[in-house]
């Protein structure tokens, strides 16, 4: 119910009480006039007052009960406000980290589609540069920007596009000046890299009081009092009413706070939840995202250690391609002094030959050795039955006209080995250590010798074998020397040169 409908009931029934009034009185009573009513309008100004003052008190209660509705609504509000805006500073967080995560994974797809590309052993063309995974050439004519992306479009490329630090460090290495695949010649300050990616050059009302005045008169114990006591019973009434339609509104009022307050307090729990849901998925996106960035970084590594190996590779293989050609010259200068060997050789074969002929003509039939002395070749030998010392050995060999044998070939050391039992032979180190020397002054390696191997000799034991004796005992033909002390007794071997 209206304020107006209030008062025009209340006007009806003051109405209706006056007509009532009226009614009642009697006429040509003389006394209804004189009777006093000041003690009706004392009580009914102190009801007043009271009425009043309940009203005043309702209002300003009321109007503290509004004010921290309306405080908690706010601060609700508030609340509600901050959540949604951590809410869609969640979503743009986890929108950028989903950015992220996918500009990410495409990156990782990139190196791995890098690196397999780099795993396959790919060699750049002649007079081409290569840089990690891509070839460069550099030209020496001068043309336009775009006579020169046609030439680089005609070899299979394009003109260069600079995609890091790395890159921009090896261009700096090349000298001069040179055209690369960036222009804004489709739209001016806008610069678009040949493959068509763009790249930026830097991203409260005042309240109205009214008062009510009783004005005084000397003569107003002698006034009619009826219609002062009508007013202040309406004023009673409508006081009345107005208190009820407060307690009435305040009632709805509170109810009203009570069930937005209960309202917005789902709303900031369901806020709350969705933030906490939020917060979760936003740590969960930055795990993520640090592990695609623990894996992107793998994935550089792997794709650095990757090319550091192809360059050791194709480093080792320009070494093994050097190498390669100096092997083939080197061949090729062997087989020309083979060639010249074996034509040498051949010669001397010939003339080997010969001698051969020669000796066979003349040499076995113009000299035969001595009773008890072997023939072999052109040289007499003598196998003694005495045991000496070296010395003395070799000393009855040159009284004999010859000295201890000298084996200078393979085929005198298979007729040495139809001898049996162990024998001086004329080889020694006395005059130094190491140094083996025949008695006719001559010195033989040790690596073309006929020494035994088992254990391997000379050995030099106890540093007291300077002297070689030519031992049958030992079962391998052609490993049948050995160094013994020249103090020895062993029988020994003379050899004497015929004059063919």
């Amino acid at each position: 119910m209206s304020m107006e409908n209030i008062y025009a009931n209340i006007s009806k029934t003051t109405d209706q009480i006056r007509q009532r009034s009226n009614a009642t009185q009697c006429p040509g009573s003389e006394s209804a006039g004189r009777r006093d009513h000041r003690p009706a309008a004392v009580c009914l100004g102190l009801l007043c007052f009271l009425l009043l003052t309940a009203v005043t008190a309702l209002a300003v209660y009321h109007s503290r009960v509004i004010h921290q509705a309306e405080k908690e609504h706010n601060n609700l509000r508030k609340e509600r406000d901050q959540l949604l805006l951590n809410y869609s500073l969640q979503t743009v967080e986890r929108d950028q980290l989903l950015l992220n995560y996918s500009l990410q994974t495409a990156e990782r797809d990139q190196l791995l589609m890098k690196l397999d590309k780099c795993n396959k052993s790919y060699i750049c063309p002649l007079e081409w540069r290569r840089f990690k995974c891509s070839c460069y050439s550099i030209s020496i004519e001068e043309k336009t920007w775009s006579d020169s992306r046609q030439a680089c479009m005609q070899s299979g490329a394009d003109l260069a596009i600079i995609n890091s630090r790395e890159e921009q460090e090896f261009m700096n290495r090349i000298p001069g000046e040179f055209w690369i695949g960036l222009s804004d010649s489709e739209r001016e300050g806008i610069w678009k890299w040949v493959d068509g990616t763009t790249i930026p050059v830097e991203k409260g009302e005042p309240q109205q009081c009214s008062c009510l005045c009783f004005p005084g008169s000397e003569s107003a114990g002698r006034r009619d009092h009826r219609p002062a006591v009508a007013c202040l019973g309406l004023l009673c009434f409508l006081l009345l009413t107005a208190v009820t339609a407060l307690a009435v509104y305040h009632s709805r009022v509170i109810h009203y706070a009570q069930t937005e307050h209960s309202t917005l307090q789902k709303e900031r729990d369901q806020l709350l939840l969705n933030y906490s849901l939020q917060t979760a998925e936003r740590d969960q996106l930055l795990l993520n995202y640090s592990l695609q960035t623990a894996e992107r970084d793998q994935l550089l590594l792997d794709y650095s250690l990757q090319t550091a190996e192809r360059d050791q590779l194709l480093l080792n293989y320009s070494l093994q391609t050097a190498e390669r050609d100096q092997l083939l010259l080197d061949y090729s200068l062997q087989t020309a002094e083979r060639d010249q060997l074996l034509l040498n050789y051949s010669r001397q074969t010939a003339e080997r030959d010969q001698l051969l002929m020669k000796y066979n003509k003349y040499c076995n039939k113009s000299y035969i050795c001595p009773w008890d002395w072997r023939r072999f070749k052109c040289s007499c030998y003598y196998i003694s039955t005495e045991e000496k010392t070296w010395s003395d050995s070799r000393q009855a060999c040159m009284q004999s006209g010859a000295d201890l044998a000298i084996i200078n070939s393979r085929e005198e050391q298979e007729f040495m080995n139809s001898i049996p039992g162990d024998f001086w032979i004329g080889l020694s180190d006395t005059e130094r250590e190491g140094t083996w020397k025949w008695v006719d002054g001559t010195t033989i390696p040790v690596e073309k010798g006929f020494w035994r191997a088992n254990p391997p000799q000379p050995d030099n034991y106890e540093d007291n074998e300077d002297c070689v004796e030519f031992s049958t005992v030992y079962s391998v033909p052609f490993q049948r020397w050995n160094d013994r002390p020249c103090e020895d007794n062993i029988k020994w071997i003379c050899e004497s040169a015929t004059s063919c």
